[in-house]
């Protein structure tokens, strides 16, 4: 490596040709995808992003704190005059003012390469046109000041060695060589040396093509639903004539997929209650580094290793508490949360009410269980395994054991299956699950492009009350195998002009698995941010341990770790 940088700066006889052997040089050094420095943006590659994002700022901010700590170093001032002039004994009150403004203007130039040219980075990840024309202006401006700098400097030079660079010391040598590189950088970049012009593209040039991948289960129902997002996201994000989307998908099996036989309440382990069964594979994926075409292969299972970009849950099967490496990019609006009925085919039953005692009802759901325990103590509920479509065949089998089945109506809508719904459930009767209907899209962490894309998909009511939610079960410890009900609302009360400020009411219930303990209470407070939300699900789950929740949820483990056992022990 060192003997390719003595090659540019020794061999290469054109400044042209310099700043782009450099930016090649640079860009070899930058994985585009990980790295903080070069990735997504496009508009300053290379040499460029070094020198703007990190020499400059070093070079102006380092000065201006250094006067700022000693502000009565004369020293350093009478070091600017060349040796045939003497220097000030002292800084008088006005001459100090000078300086100290002086610093200010050079913190400016730090922050502006510092702060607003990684602002523009991470505000536009994905349009390398604006970025150039938001670039060009702030480069213009900077150059301006570079040029006015460098006269400045000359005019305060006595006339006798003005333009005689020999005769000037070290520090103004420094002081004007390191503007006039500066001033190259910023020429260059506008020359577009070393760099593909990004607002200039015609319609002759193929546009830079930016691919994401969304994965998601296997199932039917996943499928549907990531193809949702996917026409979402294309529709936010339409082709240009600097570069084009494209948005692919793949498919995989978890584990709570491939065991169809045993309870998710007896299957599921932590505190996750058995969530991760739905994700630990997506994630892997998702987390995976950077990889080459020849890199990727197909699993045993016949699934591709390759990395993704997103991944597309149901929020209710996401845990409460994501993998290091992992966040929440963005939760879509939420479609009505209730559970629904669906009685079998022939059977004349419009209702729970309608169903004789010891009626078979399927749910997969301890949650539905307990809480319909509580009114329909007369009921048998008996667990039922697959995907929606295996369900439905299991309870029009002749002869199967079910009369009707509780099931998500979101899921049932987006199947196309919204015909065989019977009856809505809501509270108080059943309340639904934590993030139940709504959609949620996780991204890697620091991933800007990426969580940029999300922000399209995002719907803020709902991320509300689903933060909310989840962390009132956070709190609790709970999952898919904990009975833990919800009700939530949010109500804007802020004008359009305004910050967003709202009313966020939430309801929160724990029941036995019998159906004979259930601790329920309601909370209703202002919240103007996710984080104001998260505390009030977090204040909620509190009042409901220290009312009765501590003891259901204890006796709860018992159990669980109990059928989990005897699940062990069998040959």
């Amino acid at each position: 490596m060192n003997d390719k940088w003595a090659h540019i700066f020794w061999h290469s006889r054109d400044f042209k040709t310099v700043y782009s052997e450099v930016n090649s040089l640079c860009n070899v050094m930058c994985d585009r995808r990980q790295s903080e420095f070069c990735s997504h943006f496009a508009a300053l590659p290379g040499f460029y992003n070094l020198l703007f994002l990190h020499l400059e700022p070093i070079s102006t901010i380092l000065p201006a704190v250094f006067t700022w700590s000693f502000p009565g170093a004369t020293w350093f001032f009478n070091e600017l005059i060349p040796g045939d002039v003497s220097g000030a004994g002292s800084l008088d009150p006005r001459s100090s003012m000078a300086v100290m403004q002086l610093t200010n203007c050079y913190l400016l130039l730090g922050l502006i390469s510092s702060l607003v040219f990684r602002a523009i980075r991470d505000a536009l990840p994905n349009d390398p046109a604006a970025q150039e024309r938001i670039l060009g202006a702030s480069l213009t401006a900077l150059a301006i000041a570079d040029v006015t700098h460098i006269i400045v400097t000359l005019i305060g030079l006595p006339p006798s060695i003005r333009f005689s660079p020999q005769l000037w010391n070290s520090m103004t040598h420094g002081n004007i060589t390191t503007v006039i590189f500066l001033l190259s950088g910023r020429l260059a970049w506008f020359w577009g040396i070393g760099r593909k012009r990004m607002s200039s593209t015609s319609g002759s040039e193929a546009p830079v093509k930016l691919t994401y991948t969304l994965a998601s289960r296997a199932s039917q129902l996943a499928q549907i639903q990531t193809f949702g997002v996917r026409d979402t996201l294309a529709a936010a994000f339409p082709a240009t004539p600097a570069h084009s989307y494209e948005f692919e998908t793949s498919f995989m099996r978890t584990a709570g997929d491939k065991n169809q036989t045993q309870a998710l309440y007896v299957i599921g382990g932590g505190t996750s209650g058995g969530k991760s069964l739905w994700t630990d594979e997506l994630e892997a994926a998702l987390l995976r580094p950077p990889q080459s075409a020849r890199e990727v292969t197909t699993s045993e299972d016949g699934e591709s290793t390759a990395r993704v970009d997103m991944l597309v849950h149901c929020l209710k099967d996401m845990p409460t508490s994501l993998p290091e490496g992992c966040e929440l990019g963005a939760i879509l609006e939420r479609e009505d949360p209730v559970d629904s009925l669906v009685v079998k085919e022939g059977l004349p039953y419009k209702s729970l009410d309608d169903l004789p005692d010891g009626s078979v009802v399927g749910t997969s759901s301890i949650r539905r269980v307990a809480q319909l325990r509580r009114h329909y103590p007369k009921l048998q509920f008996q667990d039922v395994r697959g995907n929606l479509n295996t369900r439905l065949a299991k309870l029009d089998a002749p002869g199967g054991p079910y009369s009707a089945l509780i099931l998500a109506k979101a899921g049932m809508v987006r199947l196309g299956k919204g015909d065989r719904l019977t009856a809505d459930l809501g509270a108080p009767i059943l309340y639904y699950a934590v993030g139940q209907a709504a959609l949620a899209v996780e991204i890697r962490t620091g991933d800007s492009a990426v969580k940029a894309l999300c922000l399209a998909l995002n719907h803020r009511p709902t991320e509300l009350k689903c933060r909310a939610e989840r962390a009132l079960l956070r709190v609790l410890e709970g999952g898919c195998s904990v009975p833990v009900g919800v009700h939530t609302e949010y109500i804007q009360t802020s004008a359009p002009e305004e910050p967003p400020r709202g009313t966020l009411t939430i309801t929160g219930t724990v029941t036995s698995l019998d159906g004979k303990q259930h601790v329920e209470h309601t909370l209703k407070e202002d919240i103007g941010s996710p984080e104001d939300a998260e505390t009030v699900g977090s204040k909620l789950a509190t009042i409901l341990v220290n009312t009765g929740a501590k003891e259901i949820l204890e006796e709860i483990t018992r159990d669980k770790a109990a059928k989990q056992a005897a699940e062990a022990a069998k040959p």
